[in-house]
């Protein structure tokens, strides 16, 4: 795998990577994923899929083996978060605001009664609450496009990649 697929494997010594290559299927996967943190995805490529099938798991001297793995570190913000967090996810005021890159205040103010276009929203204890779906779908309602440009792939590529 390269390193544009598993952020933060070091590459390993030929030493290392024959004794890898040497391991089953099972125990090369489970050496991966053993490391990574809870609700974390590894995307493969077929050609890396077939390498780690393969008896003897060299994928035309592609494949590098991990041997020492540090897990990814992602500082997302809730900017990033709004948009792969699931549906059901619930947030508060302060999240909802980092998200939008506004102040506090302008949520309040989008909550009010006389709001024009009031934000989805629901009290708990006193507290405002946000669904994380339903703030997507109101933006997108909301939002004013000024100039549509070719949508990208809607591939859930980095879903799972981070613990909310």
């Amino acid at each position: 795998m390269n390193q544009k697929i598993l952020t933060g494997f070091m590459r390993a010594g030929s030493e290392s990577r024959a004794r890898l290559y040497t391991m089953k299927f099972a125990d090369r996967l489970s050496r991966m994923i053993d490391v990574m943190p809870d609700g974390a995805s590894i995307i493969l490529s077929v050609e890396d899929m077939k390498g780690l099938l393969s008896e003897n798991g060299n994928a035309i001297g592609t494949v590098e083996a991990p041997v020492e793995v540090k897990p990814p570190d992602f500082n997302w913000t809730w900017r990033e978060k709004l948009w792969i967090a699931p549906a059901e996810t619930r947030i508060g005021t302060s999240e909802l605001a980092e998200a939008f890159g506004r102040p506090t205040s302008w949520v309040y103010a989008h909550t009010e009664g006389k709001a024009e276009n009031p934000l989805p929203h629901r009290k708990l204890d006193g507290m405002l609450m946000f669904t994380v779906g339903e703030v997507r779908t109101w933006l997108r309602a909301s939002e004013e496009v000024l100039v549509a440009g070719p949508m990208e792939s809607t591939q859930p590529e980095i879903r799972g990649l981070m613990a909310i």
